[in-house]
């Protein structure tokens, strides 16, 4: 048994990749499959969307390598409470939105009505992003993003997507990562591949 060495098919170049360990064929298949999922979206389409959704992107490219990879959490206790509270944040602003929308229409004055449609927008972008928020954090509730993202998928990967679409790479990387993964940071560049 001991001799035995496991087998993986490389599905993106046809070749067969011999001799490798349990954590070299999990590293290989999350990067492959996380480098697949980037690729799906051109960075043209990219360049359009605000940061929120190129991060909620990335990280639904990453929850398909959590779920190939089988990373899974508990849900927190008050996961559900919390939920709640965020919705009804989000129907607040809603309201809000509604009654400055009909302040702005009955406003006569043009200074006062340009300060009115201004708040309107700035609100408009903040249910937005926390509509974005809900849907991501509903969605990951369940699947650890974190341990792929650590311990299996290259940085370069991530550092080369970042660069590519002008996305801070210390959305997806926290400090402490970025001095983890310094050495991927200087080798990657947006025309890496993997």
């Amino acid at each position: 048994i001991k001799d035995l060495v496991p087998k993986a098919y490389k599905p993106k170049k046809g070749q067969v990749q011999m001799e490798l360990s349990g954590k070299v064929f999990r590293t290989f298949n999350a990067s492959i499959t996380l480098d697949e999922q980037l690729e799906k979206m051109a960075s043209e389409d990219l360049e359009d969307m605000k940061p929120e959704q190129k991060l909620k992107f990335y990280n639904d490219c990453n929850y398909q390598v959590a779920i190939l990879c089988n990373h899974s959490k508990a849900p927190p206790k008050n996961f559900g409470e919390k939920m709640e509270e965020r919705k009804g944040k989000i129907e607040d602003m809603e309201k809000e939105l509604k009654t400055l929308e009909k302040e702005c229409k009955k406003e006569k004055d043009t200074k006062a009505k340009e300060k009115l449609q201004k708040k309107v927008i700035q609100l408009k972008t903040r249910i937005g992003k926390a509509e974005v928020e809900v849907q991501m954090r509903e969605k990951l509730a369940s699947v650890a993003l974190s341990t792929s993202r650590v311990n299996y998928i290259d940085p370069r990967i991530t550092v080369a997507w970042c660069q590519r679409n002008n996305f801070p790479v210390e959305k997806i990387f926290p400090k402490t990562l970025r001095a983890k993964f310094r050495w991927a940071m200087d080798e990657a560049d947006e025309d890496w591949k993997f």
